[in-house]
């Protein structure tokens, strides 16, 4: 049986983690951080103890979910703020 690795690719697994963990919005939002962000570390956790990625797979996965949920957060943010196109943006002529 061999063992074949990927060299630089970051986890889709962790991305998914970090990614899903940044959506809870309800009044339970810290436990639900707390939990999320221990399902994040356990996820990267196993794929390095199980030997499934690289030390460096799975902090870019982390990363890399960390900048694609703040490219989220900041476009739904943007979104909220802009005016919807019925809004009338002038003065009548």
């Amino acid at each position: 049986m061999t063992t074949r690795r990927q060299f630089l690719a970051r986890t889709g697994a962790a991305t998914a983690a970090v990614v899903a963990a940044g959506m809870p919005s309800s009044r339970h939002r810290l436990l639900i951080w707390a939990a999320a962000t221990s399902t994040v570390a356990v996820v990267g956790i196993t794929r390095l103890y199980l030997a499934a990625h690289w030390l460096t797979d799975v902090l870019g996965g982390w990363a890399f979910g960390t900048l694609w949920f703040l490219s989220v957060l900041s476009a739904a943010r943007i979104g909220a703020c802009a005016p919807s196109p019925s809004t009338p943006t002038g003065s009548p002529s």
